[in-house]
């Protein structure tokens, strides 16, 4: 029911959070995050959608994602 395609906002946020993503998961430097739970509770579309997209995309990627992580993206 969502067409995001042409939200120009939400297209430059993820990249920003995934670049700095992929830059901390590559050097290795794990974070946690405060928010996570909060995140699942009150953003679960956020969290399903976000969970979704990386499962499509996880193969073609070297690096393994922490939940942490992936509750930043789904905070964008």
């Amino acid at each position: 029911n969502y067409d995001l395609r042409h939200d120009t906002k939400l297209h430059h946020d993820l990249t920003m959070h995934l670049v700095a993503m992929f830059t901390r998961v590559k050097y290795q430097v794990s974070t946690a995050n405060p928010l996570l739970e909060d995140i699942k509770k009150y953003y679960p579309f956020a969290w399903d959608v976000t969970l979704s997209a990386m499962a499509e995309i996880e193969s073609a990627i070297p690096y393994t994602l922490s939940v942490d992580e992936l509750g930043y993206l789904a905070g964008t």
